[in-house]
């Protein structure tokens, strides 16, 4: 299986197919992430994400993947976060610029249960430790299990 990385500007049309496969395959599901064609993500955040390297990729190549050039599991790291954040008791006590969040972590719901979200975000947190950062944040709905 492949590494976590950046996902190249080559990707970016295989990253949105990725995202809206996983909007239609999560509605209605006890997984629903609940999010929406181009609005969120929007079309347009994941290419601003891709084109900064915020979007990380994990790529494996099954026949689900195919149509994502191999595309299995994805994520944003930047340093938005929704408001309130500022209000949180955080384990990591860490200034802005030395923590990032994570935000529309996905995977291929015909992968689920192989560890690849797991793989996902431990690639990830490596890449926030070698850019030295102090934590990492996870952006997400109250009702995710």
């Amino acid at each position: 299986m492949g590494d976590v990385r950046k996902a190249t500007i080559e990707e970016t049309d295989s990253v949105i197919a990725f995202y809206h496969r996983i909007i239609d395959d999560m509605k209605g599901t006890d997984f629903d992430v609940l999010w929406k064609k181009d609005i969120h993500p929007s079309d347009d955040e994941i290419r601003e994400a891709v084109a900064n390297g915020n979007l990380y990729v994990l790529k494996v190549e099954t026949s689900e993947t195919a149509a994502f050039n191999s595309i299995a599991a994805a994520l944003i790291m930047n340093n938005e976060e929704a408001p309130g954040y500022e209000n949180v008791a955080w384990e990591v006590q860490a200034k802005p610029g030395e923590y990032q969040v994570l935000h529309v972590v996905a995977t291929l719901a015909a992968l689920h249960g192989q560890g690849l979200g797991t793989r996902l975000i431990g690639g990830t947190l490596e890449h926030a430790k070698a850019a030295g950062l102090k934590a990492v944040r996870l952006d997400t709905f109250m009702h995710n299990k």
